[in-house]
């Protein structure tokens, strides 16, 4: 272009230059400004901040499972969605986060908005009918309220999911007679008689046999809760494990996303679903969903780890001790054998060896280390718990005296079986000595 080599070669060296300095030191600029501001918050209004974040991700499960773990890592609780409580957004309310009605699914904007608009007019629902009186049932439709009941968005009622449930169509069927009566030019010969209030029942609003249902078990209420959320809120089969997992130098899924690939990993997952297929040499592998605290992963279990985990996998618990390689860059039409398939998920893993999460835990014989209240007033329930549970595995306490951390090892006389049930009785004894010293205090 007629330019003189010189200039040329100047002007080149200039691009070269700000490529490697200019851009990156104004972007750097720019992102630890907002890395300030976004830090401040997090220590000063974490309730806030994490609704906030919550609330940018009310679409991405995945996104919004990790931050949930976040929450709980930060002492921070996010109780169920609350129709008395909840908007589209995730709520701060005092030391608490209450679940956005827009995280459920099937609950549009449209439904959303009626559920707040009422609550905000009429104040509380006092009862399920109160709720199908005053809200539209055109907007708010029994699908919809299939997904709060399941949710937990209901509990306020003082009456069990499955009641609510059962209850559904009896509810709005009442509902609507009793606005269609309200709407009828058709004059009563009973609009004479004296006016009887209906008696408020809180609840389902009513006397009926459905009052009586006894509620579904914790499996169930689990499961149902997933299906309205996409994931377990209130708890999860592996919550309990937490300890164990890390015990047994496990990683999490969101850990994994970091990874470089054909890293070896070890896991402690849920199989969510499994999708068997045949090779071209006649044999069974298998594509699965797993879960964990974290995130969602697709684990590839090619014929030989298929045929030794398949008798376990038909087993109801299917919560598992996964260990494979990190696979970042296999595109799944390199199998010749999986055809028609979803789009791979982020995480994707190639399974070595799977075993029974509980048996893991039980042969483990790493330390357990448990936190020890500091001011303690009955070592013998600790005791109760610890012979309760014998096994082989070793105690440490941990405690703090004169601020200073504190390691205990126990005698082989407390060695422990670790299992949930364990951690269940300690976290129930924990939260207990914990009350007995705020009610001295009080």
């Amino acid at each position: 272009r007629q330019v003189p080599e010189k200039t040329a070669n100047e002007i080149f060296d200039l691009m070269e230059k700000f490529a490697e300095y200019g851009f990156n030191k104004a972007h750097s600029a720019a992102y630890a400004v907002i890395s300030y501001q976004t830090a401040y918050l997090k220590h000063y209004f974490p309730i806030e901040f994490m609704a906030a974040l919550l609330t940018s991700e009310i679409g991405n499960q995945d996104k919004i499972l990790k931050y949930m773990a976040v929450c709980r890592d930060m002492g921070i609780e996010v109780k169920s969605p609350d129709i008395q409580k909840s908007h589209r957004a995730f709520t701060p309310d005092g030391d608490v986060i209450v679940y956005g009605l827009g995280g459920v699914k099937t609950v549009g904007d449209e439904a959303i908005n009626e559920i707040v608009r009422v609550r905000e007019e009429g104040g509380e629902f006092l009862s399920y009918y109160d709720f199908c009186q005053r809200v539209s049932l055109r907007k708010v439709t029994k699908r919809v309220m299939e997904n709060l009941i399941k949710s937990g968005a209901m509990d306020s009622f003082g009456v069990n999911r499955s009641a609510l449930m059962a209850a559904m169509d009896t509810v709005v069927a009442k509902t609507a007679k009793k606005q269609k009566e309200k709407d009828s030019k058709q004059v009563s010969m009973l609009i004479l008689a004296p006016v009887v209030e209906e008696a408020l029942v809180r609840g389902i609003g009513f006397d009926c046999p459905e009052n009586l249902i006894s509620e579904w078990n914790d499996d169930e209420q689990l499961r149902f809760e997933k299906d309205a959320l996409g994931f377990y809120l209130t708890s999860h089969p592996l919550q309990y494990f937490r300890p164990d997992i890390d015990r047994l130098g496990a990683v999490n899924i969101e850990e994994v996303r970091d990874l470089k690939n054909k890293a070896l990993v070890k896991l402690g997952v849920l199989v969510t679903e499994i999708k068997e297929i045949i090779t071209k040499s006649g044999k069974k592998m298998a594509f699965l969903q797993v879960e964990d605290l974290t995130g969602h992963a697709e684990v590839i279990v090619f014929p030989r780890t298929y045929e030794e985990m398949k008798p376990f996998l038909e087993e109801e618990n299917r919560l598992f001790l996964l260990t494979g390689n990190v696979d970042n860059n296999q595109e799944e039409d390199n199998y010749d054998e999986h055809e028609d398939t979803e789009a791979p998920l982020e995480v994707k893993i190639l399974a070595e060896s799977f075993k029974p999460l509980l048996s893991a835990c039980h042969d483990c014989v790493k330390p357990v280390y448990l936190d020890f209240p500091a001011q303690i007033n009955n070592a013998s329930e600790l005791q109760r718990i610890l012979r309760k549970h014998k096994g082989n595995c070793p105690v440490q306490l941990q405690m703090e005296i004169d601020q200073t951390a504190c390691y205990i090892g126990l005698g082989e006389d407390w060695q422990i079986k670790s299992s949930p049930d364990f951690y269940r009785d300690m976290f129930e004894w924990i939260k207990f000595q914990k009350q007995e010293q705020i009610d001295k205090i009080v």
